[in-house]
């Protein structure tokens, strides 16, 4: 998808993959800029996600779709993707309680208690 990604149509990626994910393309920064396309990497622990996570990736998904851009947010397994996606979107008003919960059935399987 990295050198894809500019022909794919995308204006910027965001990577929530730890620097040590075997999965982590080492250079996608310099893949991703040879193609004038942004490059975001947040780290995002699997095992201890925090509130400032949330933040930021919001921030950034923000940033980037205000400037017009098809964004590609990649992880693993989407699990991360998944989740914050869902916050992301209900946060904004863009989806219901029941639709951010139906995306997130449709990766995780089993659905979250509402907060």
């Amino acid at each position: 998808m990295l050198y894809a990604a500019s022909a794919s149509n995308y204006g910027a990626v965001i990577c929530l993959l730890p620097h040590d994910h075997s999965k982590r393309v080492t250079d996608a920064a310099e893949i991703l800029d040879s193609q004038q396309v942004d490059y975001v990497h947040l780290l995002v622990d699997w095992l201890a996600p925090t509130q400032a996570d949330v933040d930021e990736f919001t921030q950034a998904l923000d940033r980037l779709m205000t400037q017009g851009l098809k964004v590609h947010v990649h992880c693993a397994l989407n699990m991360r993707v998944s989740a914050l996606c869902a916050i992301f979107l209900f946060k904004c008003d863009l989806v219901t309680h029941d639709q951010a919960q139906t995306l997130l059935d449709q990766v995780w399987g089993a659905p979250l208690e509402p907060a």
